[in-house]
């Protein structure tokens, strides 16, 4: 979750950036336009070697941290690569 985290906080406004530490924050509520939402994908597929289909294009996919994490450590155990994902 570490490393998503560390993404998401990359793409968040200043102001909002130390908030993400909370996994449950949705992340319109620490300033993620759709914008910034849309460069966060990107980095996670490169970051995670992964490709986020159609099927997890959902709102309910990029609400937290949490959300995310469940989501590519999902794509990551389908390819057997899990452990890339750091726990907090």
């Amino acid at each position: 979750m570490r490393s998503v985290i560390e993404l998401a906080q990359r793409h968040a406004p200043r102001e909002g950036r130390a908030a993400l530490v909370d996994p449950d924050l949705e992340l319109q509520a620490a300033g993620l336009t759709s914008l910034e939402l849309v460069g966060f994908i990107l980095d996670l597929e490169q970051r995670f070697e992964i490709t986020i289909g159609d099927a997890l294009m959902q709102p309910e996919t990029f609400r937290s941290v949490r959300t995310i994490t469940r989501a590519v450590a999902g794509l990551l155990g389908a390819s057997g690569q899990a452990t890339a994902l750091q726990a907090p």
